[in-house]
């Protein structure tokens, strides 16, 4: 069973939903009888689930219980290099269903390389083939993809810090703490004040928990102390009491 958007699924489905994976269980409408089931969940979301977790609008329990293996797959924007060869394979695409030969000029290409796609893959499959049944020419130009863009390119959204741009990776799976912070600082790659940077974007996402900064950062609960024996040690742990929020439930 395949649950698609599983992060607005209202709080009182996901009680049932834990129930039901819980107990391997379901009662149909009307019934009395509880029948067994053996299914497979295969949940996906575009919403950081810990984030709802932390505000109350999702369940920790039920997190735990479907993130038995996950997949991760990055946003358009964080491939961006991929953008030429997705081009080229849905023009062959369309041609092969068409029976034309177009492609698609490198000044065009270059364009779609700078958009931020914020309708990732299925925007630039609908930009590619707007484009493509309504131009006439054999090769798409850059004119026929200018007006299609209607959010900001690239360039123009504000550029990460090497510190930001730490902290999108480590939440996102994709470096770990120790090669992408510890070894870069050690080897004065990293200033301190980036990696007490780094630390304070964990914390106030944590409402300065350190102990769930160092979830958030994708480490092993068994690298606690050795995460809080780092930062003491060189000077980099930052005080939590200033992102504690009075509101934290």
């Amino acid at each position: 069973m395949f649950l698609d958007e599983i992060a607005t699924m209202p709080i009182y489905l996901q009680t049932r939903l834990l129930r039901v994976l819980d107990d391997r269980k379901i009662r149909r409408l009307g019934e009395i009888k509880e029948r067994p089931i053996d299914v497979r969940i295969v949940a996906a979301t575009n919403q950081p689930l810990k984030e709802l977790i932390r505000r109350g609008d999702f369940r920790e329990d039920l997190y735990h219980r479907l993130n038995v293996y996950q997949i991760r797959v990055p946003c358009l924007k964080e491939h961006i290099s991929d953008i030429p060869l997705l081009t080229h394979h849905i023009l062959e695409g369309l041609n092969r269903r068409t029976g034309q030969e177009k492609g698609m000029t490198d000044q065009a290409i270059s364009l779609l390389s700078g958009y931020a796609f914020p309708g990732n893959v299925r925007e630039l499959e609908n930009i590619i083939e707007s484009a493509y049944h309504f131009t006439e020419e054999s090769m798409i130009p850059m004119e026929d993809i200018t007006w299609r863009l209607d959010a900001q390119p690239v360039e123009g959204r504000q550029t990460l810090t090497p510190a930001e741009s730490v902290v999108e990776d480590l939440v996102g799976g994709r470096v770990g703490f120790w090669s992408a912070v510890r070894d870069p600082f050690l080897q004065r790659d990293l200033s301190r004040d980036e990696v007490r940077e780094i630390i304070s974007t964990g914390l106030s996402a944590c409402n300065g928990r350190y102990r769930q900064v160092v979830e958030y950062f994708n480490l092993p609960d068994r690298d606690y102390k050795r995460f809080l024996a780092f930062l003491s040690n060189h000077n980099c742990k930052v005080d939590f009491r200033r992102f504690r929020k009075s509101t934290w439930k």
